[in-house]
């Protein structure tokens, strides 16, 4: 399933707190995939990845961060790609479980992986509880990445009937996530790719997220569910997607 976002994982300070944060919101369960890399299991499969930050990633001042990956047929042409359309490439390919990455910064400095490997995880998540459901880029002006999203995945931007929010749609028609234009004042300085997570009862999960010391910004409409920006207690951006019945 190339150029389809397949993983999703977090770089975090405190890989304890942050353990204990995802499981009271979203009844998250641990298990060790790799030396120091943990799976995060919603149900019986593992929805994303925990681990702690890299020494070189916290000497430059990096945030807590959600990272999403994209399934790419080859990650060489696909660095080779993006860099000619003005990307940043912050981490070269590499070896990784299953196949090769790439860390990718397009145009405006959202960040990305891009993997080639096996497609243990390339099937779509279902829509439910705890599950990586969602992936919308947050960013401040449409123009800057929509030509290098077009030519390096070959996706189109299909307008939404909300305001200032976009889709990016593949060459067979399929919709691959979204894209909103997103004040700083709720999204911060940084462009980003949001990875949500689907909850039951938004209420309920926003007074786990207080109560194990996150902080709830703002509420928005994806498409016809509600989501919620927030921020866990080690101020990484949190998307929650409303997933009950409609």
């Amino acid at each position: 399933m190339a150029s389809s976002f397949i993983w999703t994982d977090l770089s975090t300070f405190d890989l304890a707190e942050a353990k204990r944060f995802y499981a009271a919101v979203l009844g998250w369960e641990y298990f060790a995939l790799d030396d120091g890399y943990l799976g995060c299991f919603a149900a019986t499969d593992p929805s994303a990845g925990l681990y702690e930050m890299p020494d070189r990633f916290r000497q430059i001042g990096m945030p807590s961060f959600w990272m999403s990956y994209i399934a790419v047929a080859d990650v060489v042409d696909t660095v080779a790609s993006a860099r000619a359309a003005g990307a940043i490439i912050e981490v070269e390919p590499q070896a990784a479980q299953g196949g090769t990455i790439a860390l990718i910064r397009d145009p405006a400095g959202a960040g990305f992986t891009c993997y080639e490997g096996d497609d243990r995880a390339a099937a779509p998540e279902p829509m439910e509880s705890g599950r990586r459901v969602w992936h919308e880029l947050h960013i401040s002006r449409l123009e800057v990445v929509q030509p290098f999203y077009e030519v390096v995945f070959g996706w189109r931007v299909r307008p939404t009937s909300e305001r200032d929010r976009y889709e990016f749609v593949s060459a067979d028609g399929a919709v691959v996530a979204g894209v909103r234009v997103t004040p700083n004042e709720f999204k911060g300085d940084k462009e980003y790719w949001g990875v949500y997570f689907g909850v039951r009862d938004l209420d309920q999960a926003e007074a786990h997220i207080a109560a194990a010391g996150g902080t709830s910004v703002v509420r928005h409409d994806v498409g016809a569910r509600t989501g919620l920006l927030a921020m866990d207690s080690q101020g990484a951006a949190l998307h929650l997607l409303d997933i009950g019945d409609r």
